[in-house]
């Protein structure tokens, strides 16, 4: 859009959907393909798939695996760049821990002084707070639900790591809050109370938009069969029965098939309690009515099945919290059954956007009934992504960062 900026990559975050090309390319993978490797990898990986990164994509710190070579990294950036250094060490005084958790992130804070104003996600707020930069804090889940309360851990780096991460959001001017009606309540527990904007997360509506799907090449040909002249229902997110509600969508589902024969699910084969849902399936009797894929998506390959699918099932936690498959669903014109607490959260979202809310068993149940008409399903579709279009645009985006950030937000 014009705007001078970068994306920093934490360097040890290896998980397959923090990556760059997760986003990016249309293929899929076993879960544990890439357990315990290291960024270099992923950018192998990126070669053999033939993706060039973007110029404003960079690794912020060191990326080495040694730790010889890390705390040599952390101690060439204290060595060269002595002021930050200071700065860093007064603006958190705690002890002698606390100077050793400065000083092995003593890289990337380094990397982030060179910036007029950083955006923080995870622990990125306590670096940038070090680093003595213009600074937002955007949460997107236990960045602020878990890491700022781990202050009595066995583990000192964690212990340092959840101070430093209060201190942060207590001194952050702006604090960005996703739809999550949990987040004010924590915000309030550390004492930040600052500046709340409710984070317009921006939509790629040409990359998420209605296409024509077909399973024929996504799931294997046993269960295509199965699923032939089915109304097709989706449930993406991880199989997590306390956090996704996995267990009461297969009750609801497997009460939905004892009404109508003409149904099928599919849910990706990730996530905590995958093998009590698998075993949960058979005891329903409903095996013949529901898919497990045997591989997670990438996120262009994750557009193609919610368009060749009818129904999209998201979360139905506990806090009402919804993510970005919410977003993206609306975003490709399909109906999406859901949980989000909108009560709570309604000040910060201007308009209540057209999903199926559900929450119990039973409401998830009249849910899937309610969209076996095809009429009701063609019609929140286009009213869900119209509402993306208004709310969660890149316009939308480049509003919110003229209020947060109006010095620097000048376009090139």
């Amino acid at each position: 859009m014009g705007y001078d900026a970068e994306l920093g990559l934490n360097p040890y975050d290896r998980f397959p959907m923090s990556q760059p090309v997760w986003e990016e390319l249309d293929f899929e993978m076993p879960l544990d393909q890439f357990a315990n490797k290291s960024v270099h990898d992923w950018l192998q990986f990126e070669k053999e798939k033939g993706w060039e990164r973007p110029y404003w994509i960079r690794y912020i710190g060191s990326s080495s695996s040694s730790r010889s070579k890390f705390r040599r990294d952390n101690a060439m950036a204290a060595v060269t760049h002595p002021k930050q250094t200071f700065k860093a060490i007064t603006s958190y005084r705690k002890g002698f821990h606390g100077l050793m958790y400065v000083f092995v992130n003593m890289a990337r804070v380094t990397d982030l002084a060179d910036y007029d104003f950083v955006i923080g996600f995870g622990i990125g707020p306590s670096l940038a707070y070090m680093a003595r930069v213009r600074y937002a804090s955007a949460a997107y889940g236990g960045d602020l639900l878990i890491i700022p309360f781990q202050t009595d851990d066995a583990n000192w780096r964690l212990r340092e790591r959840a101070k430093l991460q209060r201190i942060a959001y207590q001194k952050s001017k702006t604090i960005l809050v996703a739809a999550d009606p949990t987040y004010p309540e924590a915000l309030e527990r550390i004492g930040a109370t600052g500046n709340l904007y409710f984070w317009t997360f921006p939509v790629d509506t040409v990359a998420y938009a209605p296409l024509r799907g077909q399973l024929e090449d996504l799931i294997e040909p046993t269960a295509l069969r199965k699923a032939s002249a089915k109304i097709v229902m989706l449930m993406p997110s991880r199989v997590d029965f306390n956090v996704k509600g996995s267990d009461k969508v297969l009750r609801a589902f497997a009460r939905l098939v004892r009404q109508r024969n003409d149904v099928f699910l599919i849910m990706l084969s990730w996530g905590t309690d995958l093998e009590k849902a698998k075993s949960m399936v058979s005891e329903l009797g409903i095996t013949e009515h529901v898919y497990f894929h045997p591989y997670i998506v990438s996120k262009r390959r994750l557009v193609r099945l919610i368009n060749a699918a009818d129904v999209i099932l998201d979360q139905f936690s506990p806090s009402g919290a919804h993510g970005t498959t919410t977003l993206e669903t609306m975003a490709c014109q399909k109906p999406l059954i859901t949980h989000v607490d909108w009560n709570k959260i309604k000040k910060y979202v201007p308009v209540e956007p057209p999903l199926v809310n559900a929450k119990t068993e039973e409401e998830i149940l009249n849910g899937m009934l309610s969209l076996c008409n095809s009429e009701l399903r063609e019609k929140i579709g286009k009213e869900g992504r119209k509402w993306i279009l208004s709310n969660h645009s890149d316009r939308n985006f480049s509003d919110l960062v003229k209020i947060i950030i109006p010095k620097v937000s000048t376009p090139n």
